[in-house]
Parts: structure tokens; C-alpha cells; sequence
């Protein structure tokens, strides 16, 4: 940069050999005394030792010897000159010499001391510019070491004098500032020059000198702009400070105060938040404290050091071609691995100061300390990147490169073993810049072609060699900062995959030691877990480029990981990873059974996705065995259950057949393990940290019954699971006591109400399943019935304190038949703690198909309800379960017939018994003879019907009586059971009870960004417009478009606004909603809804998916008021404040086809509590719909464990139904109640 500019280096030594005295030329015998005695009697007339400040006494006016004429000022500075020359022993004439200049050189300050010569009030410009000249012989080092605290003092005097007069003087001109530059040039180059050891003058005072020189020349650029002579000059002397690491520093502290500024008068003046750098801690701590302090005093750079404010004191002109120059003013970092140029340099130093009579070693010394200040120099210019990458509406990756990218790309090419740790820096920040690429930004491609180069270098040759993490600092710089390579659109990045892969599988099998190990990157070092966690990142986005030849590499090496990793943190990542893995390798089959494919291949495909499906769920599952850190690490634990749910949940997991659930029966083993090892600990150890970990596994449990009911089939599972649900309801087990214990005579203790609440719930799953349908509409009630029964009667009864029983009695005449025929109906609803079923039950005294007419009775309801109605699935064929079923006897012939019995005692009585049996056959013939031949009319059927001789029962009106006999429940020769109770008055009540939710329910709001439109007007309104067409295939698979209001089913995407209309998914145990906020007006109806929905939703959460076609847009939007916008979907009463916590899932589409997520929350946690998402996962589209439904529910799954006071749905309900019990049911005399079954009142 500076090349064609013309250096007044060779001007500047000669000023300095013009400083000679004329004392020079005697010896120093004769010319000291007379310095000595001409400093110390001038001296006694400066500030430092007049006892006064303004008016001095008559006397001393007399004493003082008056300067009238130049000739005079010019000899006493010659000796005054001489006298700054002396050696550290004669300090005190020094100190005079210094006093003097310090006074006299005031005269460029509005404020001069006293007693200054004539001549220099007339001329002051010419003798400050001769004084300041003079002064440069303070700064020559004196080769001894360490150099004496007076002298540095005194040298510190100077600057803070140079400064004052910098800042304050108005007698400046462009001509003493150039000669200020030059002097401050000079000065440097005498003290920074050299070489030097611990110490020495020139360690000391380097930092300060250099620190002033730095803020003198931006003052200059303020005031008079530095010409480019001597731009060259600066330039081509910070080459020879090179060894100096406070270069560095203060070069960094500028350069950063610069790029600040500048960033901000390109971004319309906005506060740009820097990267502080602290203060060089290269500075040595000597041993003599004196020098210590003294060290610590100059180099407090706070010291009327105040660079930021002359920055933002210049105009934008001078701001920016200050900040060009001084980015190349010391060099390119390459410069610095220059170790022969620099020995060459320091050597000659050394002939030119023969008297500093310094070794020979001390040059390498210095020379050794570059390849720090190497690191040094490339650290400050990373933190420059990341300054400017924090306003990527500013910058590009084609305007980094250009500004920085010739540096980087020269350091990362040149091999030097020694300077590895700077070059690791360099590619580092090479790999940051091209991992901030914008979206719609295309790269220069000979930038991309060299950056690529660079990183297949570096991937390939650095392998570790015997899991030896020495000299890999460029590779795992790459890791470290690359992270979210895959996260952006660079085109080609694939052929980078085989060698990404090759370094995730070296650092993979990394082992853990007992002590910590650190891992050299560049500038600073990292812990091998975070090098292993940064290694994860980067492989989950490889695992969703799902390219068919890298498949079985990806899962061996995902299994080795597995296998080696031992962090909490890390192990989450690769569950999230083994998710999705599983998803990819088996929606690759089902894509395989559609297509034309072979049998075999098909078959070969399944095989391998069921090995991917049972190693991964074997790995996970594994930390779940009696171990000590996962009983006490609850969000480890927690995790586990949260990724196994989603897992075993997953849609696409159908294909597994029966034969397929092994590993799914170990793993109900090992939640087994985990569940009694947790409620066996000692009961100080219980928390409710611990209990809500319980809880999910257990919820976790419900999971894997439900999707996969076939593991029931093996008595051994059923076991286990029956265990499960005897230690959380009781508090232990029968197969861990000592003696057997029937339930009837167990002490119930359970660990805790939560435990006993999640326990009963796995036992409802267990013995009744029921699947459900996206439909929003609930089971059938009493008022469903209204249209069918002019009247309905409908009676109440409460069974076992814990179900609540309607009962209408009814009957259906058929008007056609010839005979009046009739079949009595009973409608049934019953309502338990966990769901509302209803029966019909038709009471007849024979089948249909065995009556002689039959009979075409409509006993079906009638359309509308019908439509309603969801008829119950049968999920599966009820067989015997046990294993040894065909080794139990038969007992069809347990009773012997007589003709077995062989005894002598039963042979004599048979012939008797047989004449008997005879005679009574004979008697019976002979009377249906007698009967037939009385009714000739009547024909009888071949095959007798009971169905002939049935009254009339028109009037009869209890068959609920007949049902509930059925059912043991009403039994004329016993007693009404206890539990058995009438209710009366209850409609109002059995309202409120259905309107408490039977699932949990969880909702989320999804928003579409358009490119730069991030106003919650421009958001609402995307809905309306055409988006991308991913965005549409996304919605679609979320779930199913219902209508809240059973208004109009056949809606469109734009039209989900909330109101009346959503998108829906369900299971058995939960309801996730996705609502597509774009307007502000809401119903009574809907709201109605939402209440009834929302008992179970809580309320200090929201959750926002936010689709971004710019990723850019992340820092823009307005997260509260979209927040607001939520709150009129679902009143309550918080509305209209912000949420305790907000969870934003963000989704960029990539070019890829793929989609990047990131995941913001306003509360920082500790652990990954978006499973199976994590922040920077990149996941294909067809897995997309399936990972958000899965967040969206563990996030509200873990938010409802936090809560204290938190009730599942089946809880709410059973304290419901016991309310409503005690407060309706009817104590009537056991006469009074059968009275009412026998007649129906």
C-alpha cells in the first residue's frame, strides 16, 4: 500500500546525528562540570522547585540569570543537550537537563511556566522544534538493565508533555507537526529497535511509547493529515519493532476503535459493540518491586490515553483513510514469519550500539517470541472479522476476502511448524467469513476454489496419528469454526464430505482422560469436549445431506461416537442425531417399497434400517442401566426419555413388524431399571427434580405401548410393565421383597403423588387402548341424543367412587313385521378419569338369524350422529400370550363319564341307572305325542326357538336393570355392592366434567417472513400472498385441516387464521394444534373452545415457528409484538403481558432442499430442552413436519414437569368426579333403590 511513496527515513537519521553538543568534543572531565553546573543552577527556576506558582519574590528575580539574545539560548542548550547523553550515574544532572526542557517547552501551551529566556517567547516554534530534538538522547537506552525508575519516569514525563501539546497547543503548524511525527518516529525506533532482554529500558517503556505515538498520529489525522512520506516512514519503521508483542496491542486497540467507527458511519451511525482488548499482558513483572510499579504506571495506556474520542472527533473523510492506513501500517502477517530477515535486522542493531554491549543470544531470544506475536497479530485480526461480521448488512464475504482475504490466504499456505498455532487462527477465520454467507450471496468463485483447497489440505494431512492430538491445531481450527458449514448455501460444498468425514471420525475416537484435556486452536484453547461438541454439530448436518454412497460410513462413525463419548451435553447431541438417522434410513425404505424395486433389495433395505433402528435405540437406552451419573443428572436422563419418545412415535416407524421389537422390549427393560433403581435411593435423595424424570419415563412407557402394543405379547415385557406400575403406584415391588404380598394386603407408599398419578396412567394404556382420530369433536354425550328420544330419561350412577354412568333406557319397534316385535335398547356413557366412551347395547332373547321371520329392526343412529360417531379399532387379535400354552392339559374330560368309572361298587349300580335313564325317555315320548296332537295348529320349528314364546314386553321399560345384573353390579340375593351409588341433579355437574380436558393439549404459532419484511403488518400479511412452495408442503404434513366450529371443513391454507379453522395432529395422550395467526378478531365460540382446550396448556410458555426466507431477518423481528399477536387466540390472564419463557423456532430453507434451524429462547438453560431439535441442525424437508410436531410437544411435556402445582388431565378429572359424587349421589334404603329398578322410577 504504501510501496510508491517516498520514506524520510534517511532524513530522520540525519537530524539525529545533527544532535551533536559542542561539548561532545572535549572529554567528559571537562564538559560535565559545566553541564552540571549550568542545569543546576537553571533548574532551580523551573516549576518542579519554585516554592511558589505566581508571582515570585524580588530575589529571585535577581538571582536569575536573564537569556536576552539567541546566542545565549543556543549555548546553554548545547550544554543542556550534552547533559540528557549521560550515563545512568549521573542521574541528578539528567533530572535538571529534563526540568528545564520541560518548563521552557511549555511556551506552546496558553499557559508557559515563569522565568522563560526572551529569545524563546519571540521564536517559540523554532526552539520547541530544537528542545524536542534534544530530548530524543533521553530515549537512546543506556544499556543497562534494569533501567532506573527515574529515568523511565522521566521519559514518561516527556509523552505526557508531547501529548498535552498535541491535544491543547494552537501554535502547531503543518511544519512542527511533521516535525512532532518525525521526533515521535525517532524515539520509538531508539527504544523499540533493539534487541532486548528482561528488563531493559526498551521492554519497559515499550508499551507507553508506543501507545502515544499511536494517539499522537490520530491527532495529527485530526488536525493536519500526516503526509504520505511520512505514512511511508511509519510503515517502514514498525518493520523493525517486529519483536515487540505491545506492537501488536496497541496496533489492535486502534485499528479496532477505527473499524468500530467506521462500521457506524456506514450503518446510519448505529452503536457498533466491539470486542474488547484488554491491555498487552506481555509486560514482564521484574523482581525489583520499584520497577514493577513503576512498569505498571507507563503502560496504564488509560493515562490521557483516550483514542475513541479523537476517532469520533473526525469527520468521516479522515475516519476512513485513517482506518486503511493504519490496517497495513505494521505489515501483512506473513511479514512476521519472516525469522532470518529479522535476525538479520536485529544483528545489525546490535554493530550499530556497540556501548549497549548486549550477547549475541538475546537476538534469538527476540526472534523466538514471533511466532506469539505471529498469534498475537492474526487473534486481533479475527476480532476485527467478528466485528464486522456482527453488520452483515454492511459487509460480504466477497468484501472480507478482499479486505483480509490475502493475508489469510498467504499465512494458511505458508508451512512453518513453529508458527501453526497463528496459521490455525488464519483459517479459522476464513472458515467464520465463509460460514456467515448471506442468503441469495454468491462467492467469488476463485475465492471458493482456493478456500476449498485449503480445507481438503488440511483435513487430509493432519490426521491424527494414534489418537496423538499434536500438531492437528489447523484441524481442529477447521471443526471449531466450522460448524455451520453446511448450514449455508456454498455451491460444491459436498466434495468436501469425504474429508469432513475422515476428521469427525478421527476426533470421534478420541478418548476421555481423567484430566482434563485442553486442545491447542489457534489463539486460545478448548477442552476436548467441546472440540467433540463442535465435531456433532458439524455431523448432523452431514447426516441430512443423506447422500446413498456415504450412508453405512455415517452410521458406523455415528456409532463410534456414540461408543467413545461420555459428556451429558454431547451424548444429547447424538441422541438428536440418532433420531435423525433412523428417520433417514427409514423413510429411505418406504421410499424403497414404492418404487419398482426388487424383493430383495426391499428386504436388504429393511434389514439395514432395522440394524440402524436397534443399535441406535440399544445406544441410547444404554446410559438408563444402574448408572451413578445418569440417576443424578436429571436432564440427561430426561433427554433420553424425550428422544426415545420421539423415536418410538415416529410415523414412519409402521414398517417394523412384530418380529422387529426386541430392542423395543430391552429398552422397557432398562426404563424398568431406571424407574426402581430411582425409587429405591434413600429418601434424602428424592427431589422433585427426580420425580419429574420419573414421570417421563413413565409418559415415555405410554409412548412405546401405544405405537408398538405387540411387545405385550411376550410375558416377560408384560411383566416388566406390570412391575413398572406396581412400584410407582405402591412404592415397591413384588419381585424385589422378600416375601410375596397380594395387593389387597400391600401398604401403599408411593414416592411420591406425581409418581403414583403417572403410574395409574400407564395402567389405563395398558388395559385399554383406543386409537384417535385429527378430529376435534368429542365422543358422544347426552345431548347427541336429543333427536332420537322425545323424552330421554337418563339415569346417573357412580361406580367405584371413580366412573360416573348415564344409562337411557329405550326401545325400537319394528312397524313392518307382521308381528309386533320389539328390541330393547340401552344407550350407556360412561365417563372415567381418563376419556368418555358411549355404548349401545340391544337386549334380546336370541339372536336375529336364529328367529323364524326375521326381523329388519333400525336400531342404528341416525346420520348426523353417525358422522360423529368414530367406531372403536380393534388394534389387534387377542391370543394367548404364554409361551408353554400348548403344554397345559385339557379339561374337556376332567369329569370321567360313567362307563371310565371301573370300580366293582359302580359296576353293579350301572345297569340300574341305565333302566332308570330308559323308562324316562319312554315317559317324556309319550307326552310330546299327547301335546302335538291337542294343538294341530300350531307348527313348530325343526330347530326350537325361545324366540316363539317371547311376550310382549311394550311396556316394559328397565332394561338398564337387566344390564347392570349383567354386570354383577344389582343382584336380588345379595347386598347393593358399596361402591354402587344412585346420582341425582347432576346435568350441570356432568357439563362441567366434560368440559375438563381428557388429553393434554399443546399448541404452536407459525409465521412466514418474507425476504426484509419483518413488521408484524408485512408478517400478517404473507399468509395472503404465494410463498414458497416448501412452506406449503411443510404445513400440509403437520397435521390435518379441521374446523373448530364444524362450520366448513374444506379450507385453505390462507384461511387458518385461528378463529375457526387450524391445523391438528392427536394421539391417544396429547392434542397439538398449529395456528396461523393473520388478523385480530375473535369469537365467543372460539374462545369457548380454547378455554376448554387450554385447561392443560400453560400459561407463562409460547412457542413460535418462524419460517424465514432470509436468514438475515433473525436479528429483525418484532418478537414481542408477534408474542401479542398470539394472546387473542388464547385469552387469559396474562394477556397482554410477555410470557415468561418463548421458545422461536426459526426455519431458513437452504437451495439444498434442506432447512436450517435455529432455535432462540429469552431464558438460557443449561441442557438441549428442544429435543429431538437442536439450534444449527440442518434437517430435509420430509422430516421436517415430523421433528417440529416432536419438539412442539417434549418442549410443553417438559414445561408442565416444572410446574408445581401442574394436574395431568386424568387427575383433573378423577378430583372432578369425586366432587361430583360426594355432592349428588342419593342414600336410599337398599328396598326403596331395587324398588326403582324393578320400575323404572
Amino acid at each position: 500500500m504504501f510501496s510508491n511513496y517516498t520514506s524520510l527515513k534517511d532524513q530522520i537519521e540525519k537530524e539525529i546525528e545533527n544532535q551533536k553538543s559542542v561539548l561532545n568534543k572535549f572529554p567528559e572531565s571537562i564538559s560535565r562540570p559545566i553541564t552540571q553546573s549550568c542545569s543546576k543552577h537553571l533548574a532551580q527556576f523551573t516549576s518542579f522547585q519554585l516554592p511558589f506558582k505566581d508571582h515570585p519574590p524580588e530575589n529571585f528575580q535577581n538571582d536569575f540569570i536573564c537569556l536576552e539574545t539567541p546566542e545565549q539560548v543556543n549555548w546553554i542548550l548545547e550544554n543542556l543537550m550534552y547533559g540528557l547523553q549521560l550515563s545512568h550515574e549521573y542521574q541528578d544532572i539528567i533530572k535538571d537537563c529534563w526540568n528545564i526542557y520541560h518548563d521552557w517547552l511549555s511556551i506552546l501551551l496558553d499557559e508557559p511556566k515563569l522565568f522563560l529566556p526572551q529569545p524563546i517567547k519571540d521564536n517559540p516554534r523554532h526552539y520547541a522544534r530544537k528542545m524536542l530534538w534534544h530530548l530524543y538522547h533521553l530515549f537512546v537506552p543506556r544499556g543497562q538493565t534494569p533501567a532506573p525508575t527515574k529515568h523511565v519516569m522521566m521519559c514518561h514525563g516527556v509523552l505526557v508533555l508531547i501529548e498535552t501539546i498535541a491535544k491543547d497547543s494552537k501554535l502547531l503548524d503543518s511544519d512542527l507537526w511533521e516535525e512532532f511525527l518525525k521526533f515521535f518516529l525517532a524515539i520509538n525506533n531508539a527504544v523499540l529497535s533493539p534487541p532486548f532482554q528482561k528488563d531493559d529500558f526498551g521492554e519497559v517503556l515499550s508499551t507507553r511509547i508506543i501507545a502515544t505515538l499511536f494517539e499522537i498520529w490520530l491527532i495529527a489525522c485530526h488536525k493536519v493529515f500526516p503526509s504520505p512520506s511520512l505514512w511511508k516512514t511509519f510503515h517502514d519503521l514498525c518493520s523493525n519493532w517486529r519483536h515487540h508483542m505491545s506492537l501488536i496491542t496497541e496496533w489492535n486497540r486502534v485499528v479496532n476503535a477505527l473499524t468500530s467507527r467506521v462500521l457506524e458511519l456506514f450503518n446510519d451511525n448505529k452503536k457498533i459493540s466491539t470486542i474488547n482488548t484488554p491491555t498487552s499482558t506481555t509486560t514482564t513483572t521484574t523482581t525489583n518491586n520499584n520497577n514493577s510499579n513503576i512498569s505498571n504506571s507507563i503502560n496504564d495506556t488509560n493515562v490521557a490515553y483516550d483514542i475513541q474520542n479523537i476517532i469520533n472527533s473526525m469527520n468521516r473523510q479522515q475516519v476512513v483513510q485513517s482506518w486503511i492506513r493504519f490496517m497495513h501500517i505494521i505489515g501483512r502477517p506473513i511479514d512476521f514469519m519472516d525469522t532470518h530477515g529479522m535476525i538479520k535486522n536485529l544483528d545489525r542493531k546490535l554493530l550499530l550500539n556497540e556501548q549497549l554491549n548486549l550477547p549475541s543470544q538475546i537476538t534469538t531470544n527476540c526472534v523466538k517470541k514471533l511466532p506469539l506475536i505471529h498469534l498475537e497479530y492474526l487473534k486481533s485480526v479475527s476480532k476485527m472479522i467478528e466485528t464486522y461480521l456482527k453488520t452483515q448488512s454492511i459487509c460480504s464475504v466477497n468484501s472480507l476476502l478482499d479486505l483480509f482475504g490475502v493475508w489469510l490466504f498467504e499465512t494458511v499456505q505458508m508451512t512453518r511448524v513453529e508458527f501453526a498455532n497463528g496459521q490455525a487462527e488464519a483459517i479459522g477465520c476464513l472458515c467464520r467469513i465463509f460460514c456467515c454467507l448471506k442468503t441469495g450471496e454468491k462467492v467469488n468463485m476463485e475465492y471458493l476454489s482456493r478456500f476449498y483447497s485449503i480445507l481438503t489440505t488440511c483435513l487430509n494431512k493432519q490426521v491424527l496419528i494414534n489418537d496423538e492430538m499434536d500438531s492437528c491445531e489447523c484441524l481442529f481450527s477447521i471443526i471449531i469454526n466450522c460448524v455451520g458449514f453446511y448450514r449455508v448455501d456454498l455451491d460444491g460444498s459436498v466434495v468436501l464430505l469425504g474429508a469432513f468425514l475422515n476428521a469427525v471420525q478421527s476426533i470421534f475416537k478420541l478418548k476421555y482422560t481423567q484430566k482434563e484435556q485442553l486442545v491447542c486452536i489457534g489463539s486460545r484453547s478448548v477442552s476436548l469436549t467441546e472440540l467433540k461438541r463442535s465435531t456433532i454439530q458439524l455431523f448432523s448436518q452431514i447426516i441430512s445431506l443423506n447422500l446413498v454412497e456415504y450412508k453405512s460410513r455415517i452410521l458406523e462413525i455415528y456409532l463410534s461416537g456414540m461408543s467413545n463419548e461420555s459428556d451429558s451435553l454431547n451424548l444429547q447431541l447424538l441422541f438428536a442425531c440418532g433420531k435423525l438417522l433412523i428417520g433417514e434410513w427409514v423413510l429411505d425404505e418406504c421410499k424403497m417399497r414404492t418404487s419398482s424395486s426388487s424383493s430383495s433389495i426391499v428386504e436388504q433395505k429393511k434389514e439395514k434400517a432395522l440394524y440402524c433402528y436397534n443399535q441406535i435405540v440399544s445406544l441410547i437406552c444404554a446410559p438408563l442401566k444402574v448408572n451413578a451419573n445418569t440417576l443424578q443428572n436429571h436432564s440427561f436422563a430426561l433427554c433420553i426419555f424425550d428422544c426415545l419418545t420421539s423415536i418410538v412415535s415416529a410415523d414412519y416407524l409402521g414398517i417394523l413388524n412384530e418380529n422387529d421389537n426386541q430392542i423395543t422390549k430391552i429398552a422397557i427393560s432398562w426404563i424398568w431399571n431406571y424407574i426402581k433403581s430411582q425409587i429405591k435411593r434413600r429418601s434424602r435423595d428424592h427431589t422433585k427434580e427426580m420425580h419429574s424424570v420419573i414421570c417421563s419415563a413413565y409418559q415415555c412407557l405410554i409412548s412405546i405401548l401405544i405405537t408398538r402394543p405387540d411387545v405385550l405379547k411376550d410375558k416377560q415385557t408384560l411383566q416388566t410393565v406390570t412391575n413398572c406400575i406396581e412400584i410407582g403406584i405402591s412404592g415397591s415391588s413384588s419381585l424385589l421383597d422378600s416375601e410375596l404380598v397380594y395387593k389387597w394386603d400391600k401398604e401403599l407408599k408411593p414416592a411420591s403423588l406425581r409418581v403414583k398419578e403417572a403410574a395409574e396412567c400407564v395402567l389405563f394404556y395398558l388395559m385399554e387402548y383406543q386409537n384417535q382420530s385429527n378430529d376435534l369433536r368429542q365422543p358422544l354425550s347426552e345431548k347427541d341424543f336429543v333427536d332420537l328420544v322425545n323424552t330421554p330419561e337418563w339415569k346417573f350412577y357412580a361406580l367405584d367412587n371413580s366412573v360416573i354412568v348415564s344409562i337411557l333406557d329405550r326401545q325400537l319397534l319394528n312397524k313392518e313385521c307382521n308381528m309386533s316385535k320389539i328390541t330393547p335398547q340401552v344407550i350407556l356413557i360412561a365417563r372415567t378419569a381418563f376419556n368418555r366412551q358411549a355404548w349401545l347395547i340391544n337386549q334380546r332373547q336370541s339372536s336375529l338369524f336364529k328367529m323364524h321371520n326375521k326381523l329388519d329392526i333400525n336400531y342404528k343412529l341416525n346420520k348426523t350422529i353417525t358422522e360423529l360417531y368414530e367406531p372403536f379399532k380393534k388394534l389387534y387379535k387377542y391370543e394367548n400370550y404364554l409361551a408353554e400354552s400348548q403344554n397345559v392339559p385339557k379339561c374337556e374330560l376332567s369329569i370321567p363319564s360313567i362307563g371310565d368309572i371301573s370300580t366293582k361298587l359302580y359296576k353293579n349300580v350301572l345297569p340300574k341307572f341305565e333302566k332308570i335313564k330308559k323308562e324316562q325317555i319312554d315317559v317324556e315320548n309319550e307326552q310330546i305325542v299327547k301335546n302335538l296332537d291337542a294343538n294341530k295348529d300350531i307348527r313348530i320349528h325343526s330347530q326350537l326357538d325361545e324366540s316363539l314364546n317371547m311376550k310382549n314386553c311394550a311396556a316394559f321399560e328397565t332394561s338398564s336393570r337387566i344390564f347392570l345384573t349383567n354386570l354383577g353390579l344389582v343382584k336380588l340375593d345379595a347386598k347393593l355392592p358399596g361402591d354402587f351409588v344412585e346420582l341425582s341433579n347432576v346435568n350441570e355437574a356432568i357439563l362441567d366434567l366434560d368440559n375438563v380436558a381428557t388429553r393434554t393439549y399443546s399448541q404452536a404459532f407459525i409465521f412466514y417472513v418474507r425476504s426484509n419484511k419483518t413488521s408484524l403488518k408485512l408478517i400478517q400479511e404473507s399468509l395472503n400472498l404465494k410463498l414458497n412452495n416448501q412452506f406449503y408442503e411443510f404445513v400440509n404434513t403437520l397435521g390435518n385441516i379441521v374446523s373448530v366450529n364444524n362450520s366448513n371443513d374444506n379450507k385453505k391454507l390462507k384461511d387458518l387464521n385461528g378463529l375457526d379453522s387450524l391445523i391438528y395432529w392427536s394421539d391417544i395422550c396429547n392434542e397439538l394444534s398449529f395456528i396461523l395467526p393473520n388478523n385480530n378478531n375473535y369469537n365467543s365460540l372460539t374462545t369457548d373452545f380454547f378455554k376448554t382446550k387450554s385447561q392443560t396448556l400453560p400459561n407463562d410458555l409460547k412457542v413460535l415457528i418462524v419460517w424465514l426466507e432470509n436468514i438475515q431477518d433473525f436479528d429483525h423481528l418484532p418478537i414481542d409484538e408477534m408474542v401479542m399477536q398470539t394472546d387473542y387466540i388464547t385469552p387469559s390472564v396474562n394477556m397482554g403481558t410477555r410470557p415468561k419463557e418463548i421458545i422461536v423456532i426459526f426455519i431458513h430453507p437452504l437451495k439444498n432442499k434442506l432447512n436450517r434451524i435455529t432455535i432462540w429462547s429469552n431464558l438460557a438453560k443449561k441442557y438441549y430442552y428442544t429435543m429431538p431439535l437442536i439450534d444449527g441442525m440442518v434437517v430435509s424437508s420430509r422430516m421436517l413436519s415430523s421433528m417440529i410436531r416432536q419438539t412442539a410437544l417434549n418442549i410443553f411435556r417438559r414445561k408442565r414437569l416444572e410446574i408445581d402445582d401442574y394436574q395431568p388431565p386424568h387427575v383433573r378429572r378423577k378430583n372432578k368426579i369425586a366432587e361430583i359424587i360426594k355432592k349428588h349421589q342419593i342414600k336410599k334404603p337398599e328396598p326403596e333403590l331395587y324398588t326403582s329398578f324393578l320400575m323404572g322410577t
